[in-house]
């Protein structure tokens, strides 16, 4: 706004023009007996030269005509790398828009408007897919925890994706320019003055996770079923067939059955004895805990002998013996000086 340049000035004339030809006409809104909450979201590929993020928008309507609008840029910190991550942030806001709403219409006391869910209408196949089914691939596991809202809010009831064409979606003014016949189509309908169009709202239930397939087999990815069961009988084949191995002659059978009951007869033995000293410490431990325990011996304090007169002597030797060791050292340290 400090420095526009000539294509901005001209941008903005432009919009005042337009202005000025439809001063006469506002949001117009109809009455009718069910109301029903639904919002189309949209997003632009194109992202900002300076920091990465691209344009979303979202439009919520009710009663024929638009209570709740945003455009904006998406978040920064992690830009778009594709239509389709654009996309599912743009849903993720659209989500949390029509959280909001339908609190306030409850509040409101008109819970009949939203008994179901909400349906956000986009363009974008895979956005979607991704919000109503948990699939991980190398291109969205990087996603931010915040674009992840709209699957959260599709499993909680909150909302129900629909794919709309990208021609019927009233959100796809706010994130680029239309051409003139496009715009022409959707402004009516996105203000009120024309009722939105079957094309603009199609009728999405709400998906439902399906029980699992009593049938549902390891071979059940096979489309063909004559293939899958041609498969079938060659297991049920390969299980009933009869393993084939060599002929053991009775002898050599009757020397290893003699061998097997021997071996185990020794072992019958091993486990016997050791049973029967398992069964005598036991009979000694459960003895001696019955048995009054035995005091520990006190053994009286050891008596102080006096000295003799041998110790004495020796004892006087001893400190005679040091005293001249102390004078030798302490004369030879005065010679060195």
């Amino acid at each position: 706004m400090s420095a526009p340049t000539e294509e901005a000035w001209k941008g903005a004339m432009h919009m005042v023009a337009y202005l000025k030809g439809a001063r006469e006409y506002g949001i117009k809104f109809t009455r009718c007996e069910k109301p029903e909450l639904s919002v189309y979201y949209d997003a632009s590929n194109k992202s900002d030269i300076n920091n990465g993020a691209a344009c979303g928008g979202h439009v919520a309507m009710l009663l024929g005509g638009p209570i709740e609008w945003c455009a904006r840029k998406l978040p920064a910190d992690s830009p778009g790398q594709s239509a389709h991550h654009n996309e599912y942030m743009a849903l993720s806001e659209a989500s949390k828009t029509t959280q909001w709403l339908r609190s306030l219409l409850i509040e409101m006391e008109f819970e009949e408007w939203v008994s179901k869910p909400t349906r956000v209408y986009g363009d974008n196949d895979a956005a979607t897919q991704l919000a109503r089914e948990d699939i991980l691939t190398i291109n969205n596991r990087y996603y931010a925890k915040n674009s992840h809202y709209s699957k959260k809010a599709f499993l909680h009831g909150i909302t129900n994706p629909v794919r709309v064409p990208g021609t019927e979606n009233l959100a796809d003014g706010l994130t680029k320019a239309l051409p003139s016949a496009t715009h022409e189509k959707l402004s009516p309908m996105l203000k009120g003055y024309k009722p939105i169009s079957e094309a603009s709202s199609p009728s999405g239930e709400p998906f439902k996770i399906k029980p699992r397939d009593k049938e549902d087999t390891l071979d059940s990815h096979i489309t063909d079923k004559t293939v899958r069961e041609r498969l079938r009988k060659d297991a049920l084949i390969n299980i009933c067939k009869t393993p084939i191995h060599p002929a053991v002659p009775s002898a050599t059978k009757a020397r290893m059955t003699r061998q097997f009951r021997e071996g185990d007869q020794e072992v019958h033995q091993e486990n016997v004895k050791i049973k029967r000293v398992i069964m005598s410490w036991k009979q000694n431990l459960a003895s001696s805990e019955s048995s009054p325990r035995r005091q520990p011996r006190v053994r009286p304090p050891r008596e102080k002998k006096e000295p003799t007169a041998r110790h004495s002597a020796t004892r006087r030797a001893k400190q005679r013996q040091a005293e001249w060791h102390h004078s030798v050292v302490k004369q030879s340290s005065i010679n060195r000086r």
